[in-house]
């Protein structure tokens, strides 16, 4: 999995703002959309080769 940070932009277009939780199948990150100023929970699953 490719790591993401707090403050990160992803998909040009979200910033993430942090961590929400985390699990077997991967972490919950809380992102803002910076042209609408919404929220969003993301989450990034976890592949395994």
């Amino acid at each position: 999995m490719a790591e993401w940070n707090v403050g990160q932009i992803i998909l040009d277009e979200y910033v993430i703002e942090k961590e929400l939780g985390r699990g077997g199948m991967g972490k919950v990150w809380l992102v803002k959309s910076n042209s609408t100023g919404r929220r969003f929970a993301v989450k990034q699953t976890l592949l395994k080769d």
